[in-house]
């Protein structure tokens, strides 16, 4: 299997490997509530982002979406071990002292932040967002663009792995495969939006809601809490 095919399947599992799961029964007011957290503890240090970070965790887990948990750490590694190493030649180049621990609390900034960030996209409530998409603009047409643009990505990195590892098995050069991916990608964005697009006249917005993903979302917000105020002492 190719890089490029090996990366798009690893974005896919680790932003689509689950459906409509518990975790997205939540509230997108506590998503963004605690992704501005996220951003102030990582401005503070990362010890600050602990909290959070266990009951994130803990939120995968209640919800048993297990498989994400490494999924997440790998794709917020990307980041973490980016700037760590720029910061570590850049000390190399100005001659200045290599500190370990600091390219490490660099890493673990970054890690949590992304981790934490990755954790709103997995929660974040569909539902809710197409019906507050469909009241603001009073269209269904646009109320079904939050589940057409989910779908159509999930669909687009599943396909694009799979036809990757399939050309490059039969000799095509990458360039091409790229060629083609684009031409797929437009091709079920049409398909999809033309499927949609016949049910928006019966199409009724309703946000759906957990009273167990709402009671996750609380906990995930008192350790934010706690946190803040940890991180003003």
């Amino acid at each position: 299997m190719s890089i490029l095919s090996r990366a798009a399947m690893f974005v896919s599992r680790s932003l689509f490997l689950y459906g409509c799961t518990e975790l997205r029964l939540g509230t997108n007011i506590a998503t963004a509530m605690h992704l501005v957290a996220t951003f102030v503890l990582a401005s503070r240090g990362a010890p600050y982002l602990a909290l959070p970070f266990l009951a994130v965790v803990l939120c995968y887990v209640a919800t048993r979406s297990y498989a994400l948990i490494p999924y997440a750490l790998l794709l917020a590694s990307i980041p973490g071990v980016w700037f760590a190493v720029s910061r570590f030649i850049v000390d190399l180049a100005l001659g200045m002292q290599c500190d370990p621990l600091s390219y490490a609390s660099i890493y673990l900034v970054f890690v949590l932040g992304a981790l934490n960030t990755l954790y709103v996209l997995h929660a974040t409530n569909l539902s809710e967002l197409c019906y507050v998409v469909t009241k603001l603009t009073k269209s269904r047409e646009l109320g079904l663009a939050p589940y057409l643009l989910w779908r159509v990505a999930s669909k687009i990195f599943k396909d694009v792995s799979e036809m990757l590892y399939a050309h490059r098995l039969k000799g095509v050069e990458v360039w091409k495969s790229l060629g083609m991916t684009f031409v797929w990608g437009e091709e079920v964005s049409k398909l999809f939006t033309e499927g949609l697009l016949l049910k928006a006249p019966l199409f009724r917005a309703k946000a759906i809601y957990s009273r167990r993903a709402l009671a996750l979302q609380s906990l995930v917000l008192l350790l934010d809490t706690v946190s803040i105020l940890l991180s003003t002492r």
